[in-house]
């Protein structure tokens, strides 16, 4: 029998929802190259070394998990949607990565991992206040001294972007994008619908995120006994500002 994820607990409502199928792999996915700079910042930043333990929270297909396992790190990757675990089973190619379907907010681990990374945004998807949920449960798989790298677009960025409109074609199928960002929640509605040609069906979801400035963020890591080790605006490693396009934040466990 082919291996698969581990099914360590239930999906929570919002995990049904059909973003989190192969649809998602549709959307504007970073590419290899994208992706290996990356993973070249998080071996870096994150000081990793074969043998860490690393979580890898909201893995989807495992575009991380994988090549962080391939350095020898022993990594889990844990999502909700059974579909992008099914491609990280099968796009392992060897890699060591271990999957289970979890949830962040309520994740089976206690005190396992050295290391545990939140990327793509993810951080936010269950929005106020269970995120504070979140914050706790990933904090509470760390090991003392643990590291939870959370990477997140920059919110002043997100509110300079007001109302975009996006499509592109994927062969027979065309996708259409649609953002808008709500300045007095911090909450941006990422709209999309997916149009099957052949067929002449169509389909379509809405992604709500929330975006938490660096003070926000700091006090959610402190509500789970994290400190803020270092802000980051960008996968370069450069420093967090105003007009950095993204938030990376490494937060750092109480010994």
């Amino acid at each position: 029998k082919e291996p698969g994820p581990s099914d360590r607990s239930a999906p929570p409502p919002w995990a049904a929802r059909s973003m989190w199928d192969s649809d998602y792999l549709l959307g504007e996915m970073p590419g290899e190259a994208e992706t290996a700079d990356e993973v070249a910042f998080l071996l870096e930043a994150l000081e990793i070394e074969p043998g860490d333990r690393i979580l890898d929270v909201a893995c989807g297909a495992g575009r991380h998990a994988a090549p962080l396992a391939a350095t020898g790190a022993r990594v889990v990757g844990v999502d909700t949607s059974p579909d992008l675990l099914r491609r990280a089973v099968a796009d392992r190619d060897g890699s060591g990565a271990a999957y289970a379907r979890a949830d962040m907010r309520a994740l089976p681990f206690v005190e396992e991992f050295d290391i545990a990374v939140c990327l793509f945004a993810s951080f936010g998807l269950v929005g106020e206040p269970q995120d504070r949920d979140a914050m706790a449960s990933i904090a509470g798989a760390l090991a003392p001294g643990g590291i939870l790298l959370i990477e997140s677009w920059n919110p002043f960025a997100v509110a300079d972007m007001g109302a975009r409109r996006n499509w592109w074609r994927a062969g027979r199928t065309l996708y259409l994008a649609e953002a808008h960002y709500d300045v007095a929640t911090g909450v941006v509605a990422d709209k999309r619908e997916v149009l099957d040609m052949a067929t002449g069906s169509a389909r379509s979801w809405v992604r709500r995120t929330r975006f938490y400035t660096a003070p926000e963020l700091t006090g959610l890591a402190s509500s789970a006994d994290l400190r803020v080790a270092r802000l980051y605006g960008d996968f370069d490693g450069s420093d967090y500002s105003h007009d950095a396009p993204r938030l990376i934040a490494a937060l750092e466990k109480s010994t």
